[in-house]
């Protein structure tokens, strides 16, 4: 009986495998300067589509699939700018990237977005929240979305 307590006790305390991170993503994240909101007003991730819309005519509701092709765990990532927002405390916040692939849909001019969210318990208005998507274009340009990612 004493053997069998440990092996439920190990069973019922050991690490979730990472749904929490790898399903960071889901939720609603909204553009945070003027010239993203105007194109991209929001970004729309569920389980298998990303979407986003701007607040002008000239930028309809565009809905992808996608497929999450790599995730990293980093304080920073070559494509993301340095985020001029973010107080000295910080600095060697560790956040998740993940780049996802997007189907071909004639709306997107991205192949792929690299998702960025912090690993911290501050409060979702903190500066911290304030942080990059990257959308890498079909021309082979990148293009850097100011979001906030405090709380879907």
């Amino acid at each position: 009986m004493k053997y069998l307590l440990v092996i439920l006790i190990a069973i019922f305390t050991s690490p979730v495998k990472s749904d929490e991170i790898t399903k960071k993503y889901i939720g609603v994240w909204g553009a945070w300067s003027t010239a993203g909101m105007a194109i991209y007003a929001s970004f729309r991730i569920d389980e298998n589509y990303i979407s986003w819309a701007g607040h002008r005519d000239i930028s309809p509701e565009c809905k992808v699939g996608y497929k999450v092709i790599e995730h990293i765990s980093a304080t920073t990532h070559q494509d993301v700018p340095a985020n001029s927002f973010i107080s000295d405390k910080h600095k060697n916040i560790v956040f998740d990237y993940f780049k996802i692939e997007l189907d071909p849909n004639e709306c997107s001019d991205f192949l792929h977005i690299l998702l960025s969210f912090p690993r911290t318990d501050a409060f979702y208005t903190d500066e911290i929240y304030n942080t990059y998507f990257i959308g890498y274009m079909k021309n082979g340009s990148k293009e850097s979305i100011l979001v906030n990612v405090g709380n879907p």
